[in-house]
């Protein structure tokens, strides 16, 4: 009855992963988390946050036989390459708007540990999230975010390598004029837009029925994909006039985007709802009047649903990877305009842009151009410099280049960027890379970011990079150090 009791309870709790983590996670005199030990809390740090997220009973009373049992099948605590509450791995949708899609969308991290989740909603550099995501209302001070933590394959797969953004700056928190609404507008320390492309918003009242689809970071765990309804409007639930829908709540879920299944824009926000079942969305028709005014004021560009604005190459103006009908009726729906649809620069929508855009027609190819195009390979020269950022795909060195793009094949599939010019220098010799390696005494402490690739301590360098790879082939960074400090024996 007890357990019974704080599941009714817990039933409208926010669903971030920060809120309930114990003091007593990780202690390893509590015991293993995959079964009942007897006591609050378990050995394994991530895990227990994890778990007490959504059953405080775990932390706050003992970690029984439910406890364990949802260990079990949370990806946080098993390592297994699975999104959380059955939902599918992002890459089960691959070559779809769906994924592409969820290029936008990033874990938020609090002092390292997975919080909630976000998504880029303006460029160059901004994200959403909800606002109880915020910890004190807006403190910053130790937020980030971190794209492509996701599988490599629908089943059975491994996490691909993941970037990190440090949060810079609150644009807006519980913004609206006739009470707070949960959201917020975060700027990040790079230009993530350009990298990961950014998120087309649909300001339209949601409506019963409608098809939508999900993104996000269940239980810290990798990417999980959910699609589902809309099944009712203008409910109570965390706040008035939210929606309900079919698809599935979690924790860490908070903050996430979801998309119409139709043209694939936001029209809501995770908020709120029952662990591993059906939960409660802000809709886009409440958040974005009191947001975008902000966002604005602040220097970001929006992509505002069937205006068109931008895409994967050029002609593609609705952001779906293909030049086709669809962007050629917005081009015109902006004739002699100066703003959407002028892909050729000359500051005005005209007939040239036509030119530009049929040259275009047909699919984007990987590295951003329309139907046909061509680009220098690894080791052409006219490729660019591999140790430095360089606007191409690919560089000029193809032993160095093929070795950094085995690594992270963003670097020869859209662009060279300075991610790609750090992993040359470790990688390659011709960058002054190639030496290093994990126990190297020239790499830093573990325990500390070190500015350097790998760490001092082979055997939890190893550890930490077989889950995290950005930590030995790019830097050994902050998130590097919170995962080496809370897994690695001192």
């Amino acid at each position: 009855m007890t357990r019974l009791i704080l599941a009714v309870v817990l039933a409208m709790f926010p669903l971030s992963l920060q809120a309930m983590a114990g003091d007593g996670c990780g202690d390893p005199s509590t015991g293993s988390c995959l079964e009942p030990n007897g006591t609050p809390y378990c050995d394994d740090a991530k895990c227990c946050e994890a778990i007490c997220a959504g059953d405080p009973f775990c932390c706050d009373n003992e970690w029984d036989e439910i406890c364990a049992q949802d260990a079990q099948g949370n990806p946080v605590c098993t390592g297994m390459c699975q999104p959380a509450c059955e939902k599918e791995n992002i890459a089960c949708v691959e070559g779809t708007p769906q994924f592409a899609n969820g290029r936008t969308v990033a874990m938020l991290l609090e002092n390292g540990t997975p919080s909630c989740t976000a998504w880029i909603v303006a460029a160059p550099d901004m994200v959403m999230t909800n606002a109880h995501c915020i910890p004190g209302g807006g403190n910053i001070n130790n937020l980030q975010v971190r794209f492509d933590w996701q599988c490599d394959a629908c089943t059975d797969g491994d996490l691909i390598k993941s970037r990190t953004f440090d949060v810079t700056e609150l644009i807006v928190i519980n913004g609206g004029e006739d009470g707070p609404i949960d959201f917020a507008v975060l700027r990040v320390d790079g230009d993530v837009a350009s990298l990961y492309g950014q998120a087309i918003i649909d300001p339209s009242p949601q409506v019963q029925g409608q098809e939508i689809y999900e993104i996000h970071h269940a239980y810290g765990g990798p990417k999980g994909y959910d699609q589902g309804t809309v099944t009712e409007v203008g409910v109570l639930a965390c706040q008035p006039l939210q929606n309900a829908v079919s698809v599935i709540s979690a924790g860490g879920a908070s903050g996430s985007p979801v998309f119409n299944m139709e043209d694939h824009c936001v029209s809501a926000v995770c908020s709120c709802g029952p662990e591993c079942a059906p939960g409660f969305v802000i809709p886009m028709e409440q958040i974005w009047p009191a947001a975008y005014p902000f966002i604005q004021a602040a220097g970001g560009t929006v992509i505002v649903c069937g205006k068109g604005c931008g895409g994967l190459c050029d002609g593609d103006l609705n952001f779906d990877g293909l030049v086709n009908g669809i962007d050629l009726g917005i081009l015109l729906a902006n004739w002699n305009g100066g703003d959407c649809g002028d892909i050729d620069g000359s500051g005005q929508v005209d007939g040239g842009d036509i030119g530009v855009l049929l040259a275009a027609w047909g699919e984007c190819d990987d590295n951003g151009g329309g139907g046909g195009g061509g680009d220098d390979g690894c080791g052409e020269a006219g490729a660019g410099d591999c140790c430095q950022a360089n606007g191409t795909p690919y560089c000029d060195d193809a032993t160095c280049c093929e070795q950094v793009c085995a690594a992270d094949p963003f670097c020869c599939d859209n662009e060279w960027d300075n991610v790609c010019a750090g992993d040359a220098g470790a990688l390659c010799d011709p960058c002054g890379g190639g030496d290093g390696f994990c126990g190297d005494p020239e790499s830093g402490a573990c325990g500390k970011p070190n500015g350097t690739p790998f760490c001092n301590d082979a055997d939890c360098c190893e550890q930490i990079c077989a889950v995290d790879a950005f930590c030995c082939e790019t830097e050994w960074d902050k998130v590097c150090a919170k995962q080496a400090a809370s897994t690695c024996t001192p």
